[in-house]
This record gives structure tokens, C-alpha cells and sequence, in this order.
């Protein structure tokens, strides 16, 4: 919660911090989501590896957003 204040509410050095922290446990989150939509689709799992997948494009999509400034969706 306290990056999240951090990139909203504050300028300079807190808002880097805040970034970088963000962009960490979201590029784990990436990883993670991802290998395992990837495991499931070979399991034969496709409507979960389908939306783990998903999960994992949006975890991309948020990580350039914060690095950006800029929602890519809108």
C-alpha cells in the first residue's frame, strides 16, 4: 500500500522509490502468472492457463504504466 501512496501522492525521490518497488513485485508477479499459465496450458488446463495468461499481459501492461506515466488502455 505504501508504494501505491508513494507513486499517487508524492514527487522526486519518494516517487522513484515507489516505482522501482512497484515495478519489482510486479515484474515477479509477471514471472510467476506467467510459468504457471504456462504449466497449465500443457496440463491441458486451458481455461486456467488461459487466464493466468491474461493476468500476466495486464501485470505487463501496469508495469509499463507506472514506468511511463502513461494507461495504455485509455
Amino acid at each position: 500500500m505504501l508504494p501505491i501512496a508513494g507513486f499517487l501522492f508524492f514527487d522526486g525521490l519518494v516517487q522513484l522509490a515507489a516505482k522501482i518497488i512497484l515495478s519489482i513485485a510486479l515484474i515477479l508477479a509477471l514471472a510467476l502468472t506467467g510459468s504457471f499459465g504456462y504449466i497449465c496450458i500443457k496440463a491441458q488446463a486451458k481455461t486456467w492457463g488461459s487466464g493466468l495468461i491474461l493476468v500476466a499481459i495486464l501485470c505487463l501492461l501496469a508495469i509499463l504504466w507506472i514506468l511511463t506515466g502513461k494507461p495504455l488502455l485509455i
